[in-house]
């Protein structure tokens, strides 16, 4: 089964999802400078326990965009997801997110009944007005190479081999750096946001964060703070893994994804 869910978002922004399998419903929701294909190696571990929903957050893919970028239409696309996956199957979505992604699914749990239990992966740590800018200015330039360069080295604190191997790769390169332009206006977007657990807390929902054990630094400490503000939610770590782990270690993410939902 390989097929679509449509659902049009408050602001009129159709928003996607290719639909796997058959099961209990999980959503996958990806990161920056991604889609729904940053899933295609996991997907086949999954979809004899799920019927899965791969979205494409707008600006991507099957999604559409909206006339100008705003944080906060992100959460709603979500939720209204969210909402048409538990109509479609008569109980609450399961989401596990990446990255960006993790920041847009778990403000969304905040507003719908919709979405139920949570695995969040290395939610995005804080940035500053100061790389924002800059990656502005690499966007208005189409320097892609600084861009990402940025992204990986500049916030997520990775040392300058890691970009360098992607650099290189003249497979994974060309998708990184036609997804480059959403990057700024992503962490743009998320720049004031402020989490807030006791909100998350109040639904009382089931919350599992999943971190790579060799992810170290900013990652590492912004993932584990974010667990210590919620009341009963736990930490997975997945050894010899780091950010990149739907590519590295499919099989790993999956199996945690199964044992959790």
């Amino acid at each position: 089964m390989d097929d679509r869910l449509e659902v049009t978002s408050p602001d009129g922004t159709r928003i996607a999802a290719r639909r796997y399998g058959s099961g209990v419903p999980l959503i996958l929701v990806h990161g920056v400078c991604d889609d729904h294909q940053g899933y295609r190696r996991v997907i086949p571990h999954l979809e004899s326990h799920f019927t899965i929903y791969a979205a494409d957050r707008r600006g991507r893919g099957l999604s559409g965009e909206g006339s100008e970028y705003d944080f906060g239409c992100e959460v709603e696309d979500m939720v209204a997801l969210g909402e048409a996956v538990a109509a479609q199957s008569g109980a609450p979505a399961g989401i596990f997110a990446h990255s960006f992604g993790a920041l847009v699914a778990g403000e969304a749990a905040m507003r719908t009944d919709a979405i139920g239990r949570l695995m969040l992966f290395e939610p995005a740590p804080p940035t500053n007005d100061e790389l924002v800018d800059d990656l502005f200015a690499k966007t208005d330039a189409a320097d892609w190479d600084g861009v990402i360069r940025t992204l990986l080295c500049g916030l997520q604190k990775n040392p300058p081999e890691v970009f360098e191997r992607l650099r290189a790769d003249e497979d994974r390169w060309p998708r990184y750096a036609e997804l480059a332009a959403s990057v700024a206006r992503e962490l743009h977007g998320a720049l004031h946001y402020r989490y807030d657990a006791a909100r998350l807390n109040a639904r009382l929902l089931p919350v599992r964060f999943l971190l790579g054990g060799t992810s170290g630094g900013i990652m590492g400490r912004y993932t584990k703070t974010a667990m210590g503000a919620l009341t009963g939610a736990d930490l997975a770590v997945m050894e010899g893994q780091a950010h990149g782990a739907m590519r590295t270690g499919p099989e790993q993410v999956a199996a945690e994804i199964r044992e959790y939902f």
